[in-house]
């Protein structure tokens, strides 16, 4: 009786501890897997915000903003992209592909205007790492943001538009969103698997144990 108490015992400590081992691995697993998926997206997102500001330099230099907004406009048509604006240095928004938003002021205080305005002395760089933050839409649904500024080059202010004195360094940001619900829907069914193949490997373990152990004591 003794000795099976034992058997029981010792049988029931590995298999917790293997549990515990199993879930711990599972969950670092999933924590790498989710920053090595982040970190590409939000390098994806910044190099949208990127090739924006350079496909529509020129159309600002010669003011054909209608020309700019049908640029803006194709490239938000890509799979993921919910939202792409640029918002002047003003706050207004003056190009989004989501026309009711046109017009509309963003206060420093909202994203993605906060990231520079943090303090009374707004940031003259902001670093790719900064560049980029995780946020919930209206929905609940997980999106990345990130921003790009449009910086006033010798270019800008002397294009014939004159709207822009030299002494003014940004004349607003582009602003994209990237949904990351293909991202979590990955980690969902990533999960899903772990937990099951753990699952089979301490019930595979603890069957063995019971089948070791009697020969053994």
């Amino acid at each position: 009786m003794l000795k099976n108490n034992l058997k029981l015992k010792v049988s029931l400590y590995l298999t917790i501890m293997l549990s515990i081992a199993m879930g711990l691995l599972t969950l670092l697993f999933l924590k790498h897997r989710q920053e090595d998926l982040q970190s590409v997206m939000s390098a994806h997102v910044t190099e949208v915000a990127d090739m924006i500001v350079a496909s529509t330099r020129y159309t600002m230099l010669v003011n054909e903003r209608h020309i700019a907004e049908k640029i803006i406009n194709d490239i938000a048509r890509q799979k993921g992209l919910e939202r792409v604006r640029v918002i002047s240095k003003e706050g207004t928004i003056i190009h989004s592909n989501r026309k009711s938003e046109i017009m509309y002021s963003v206060e420093q205080t909202d994203e993605p205007c906060v990231q520079c305005h943090q303090t009374r002395t707004p940031l003259k760089e902001v670093p790719d790492d900064k560049r980029w933050k995780i946020t919930e839409d209206s929905r609940g649904h997980r999106v990345i943001n990130t921003m790009h500024a449009i910086r006033n080059e010798p270019s800008c202010s002397s294009a014939s538009c004159h709207e822009h004195p030299a002494s003014q360094t940004v004349l607003g940001i582009v602003d994209v969103a990237y949904s990351l619900d293909e991202i979590d829907q990955s980690l969902r069914s990533h999960v899903l698997h772990l937990i099951g193949l753990s699952a089979a490997f301490v019930v595979l373990f603890s069957v063995a144990i019971g089948i070791l152990l009697p020969t053994m004591m």
